[in-house]
């Protein structure tokens, strides 16, 4: 691991001194479940409407992990770079059809091989990146499904926003919920996340126990018993989703943010029916849809109301990708988002 404090290391364009793209480059190649290798492979070309991305850094999305581990597949091994969905960089070449897009620009990009040093995608799957967000790293896919999640929502200016979790794709919403002047609550087991959303502009945290009784009453008198005219629940558990209904107001809305695998979930249909909430299942991976999360990511990223940089708390170079992809599923204290870094 290289560091937890992520720094660009390139303040312009690292292809500006190339004269040409190197026929060859390093990739990760996931032989088998938990087995891989860094191969010298040939560099993709751009076709006509497609821009080739030198890759900066790919983040570990938590459904990497299953690739990662998922002894039922059966295509190993995988293409090389795959499945990396997170990556940014600078644009090496494009195709002959490509305007938006020019050489050395800096992008994030929706690709599936992004753990290498190259990278191919349709110029409708990479985002230039404003000058602003230069020192930032920039996770592609999870800021794309974070802006599509709060887009989902009715959070504005002066509500009560909880966050029943505070992984990477929680702390990014208090973050979003926080930066349109919400007052902004977070619930989590881990201290360190909870210490991560203070600085993302929670004004209260909980410290979670999974005691259903503890954690409603605590966000009660937070709330003068009014409890949260939206809830956002990203830890797709049992017990969390319990809590997440109770801490919603009569009238507010429960946002089903996580992805809930691993069985079937009960809930309190109720006290829904009492309390008239409006339920979102809020995580979409239609292809469009992401395009245009990435979009807005960019946009608010551009005018400072979004920074992935703190949550993004484990750095790895790309010979360490089985190492960070091993992190990401045991979570160990401190963990938020892990990163390769070229």
């Amino acid at each position: 691991m290289l560091g937890m404090t992520y720094v660009s290391a390139r303040i312009s364009s690292p292809v500006a001194a190339l004269k040409t793209v190197p026929h060859t480059m390093l990739a990760a190649v996931i032989d088998a479940p938990g087995q891989v290798h860094i191969e010298e492979v040939a560099t993709p070309k751009p076709g006509p409407n497609e821009v080739l991305v030198q890759i900066e850094g790919c983040g570990i999305n938590p459904d990497d992990v299953m690739v990662w581990e998922n002894s039922e597949i059966d295509e190993y091994p995988l293409q090389p770079g795959a499945p990396g969905r997170e990556a940014w960089g600078w644009a090496a070449a494009v195709g002959a059809d490509v305007q938006r897009i020019k050489v050395g620009d800096r992008v994030a990009m929706l690709s599936g091989n992004g753990f290498a040093e190259y990278d191919v995608a349709p110029v409708e799957d990479v985002v230039r990146l404003p000058i602003q967000t230069l020192e930032m790293p920039f996770p592609s896919l999870i800021l794309a499904q974070a802006m599509n999640i709060f887009n989902r929502s009715r959070v504005s200016e002066g509500m009560t926003v909880a966050g029943v979790g505070a992984g990477i794709l929680g702390s990014l919403l208090a973050s979003l919920s926080a930066a349109v002047g919400a007052e902004v609550i977070v619930l989590s087991r881990r201290q360190f996340a909870l210490n991560i959303a203070r600085e993302l502009g929670a004004k209260h945290t909980v410290l979670l126990n999974l005691k259903r009784n503890n954690a409603v009453e605590k966000v009660g008198k937070l709330t003068d018993g009014k409890m949260c005219d939206v809830v956002f629940e990203v830890m797709g558990r049992q017990e969390p989703l319990l809590i997440a209904t109770e801490v919603t107001k009569a009238g507010g809305q429960l946002i089903l943010a996580a992805t809930h695998e691993g069985g079937l979930r009960q809930v309190n249909l109720a006290l829904w029916s009492e309390r008239s909430l409006d339920i979102v299942n809020a995580h979409q991976n239609d292809p469009e849809l992401l395009r245009e999360g990435l979009r807005l990511a960019v946009d608010e990223a551009g005018r400072g109301q979004l920074n992935p940089g703190p949550v993004c708390s484990h750095i790895y170079d790309l010979a360490e990708v089985g190492e960070a992809l091993d992190t990401t599923k045991q979570r160990p204290d401190g963990f938020l988002k892990a990163m390769i870094i070229m």
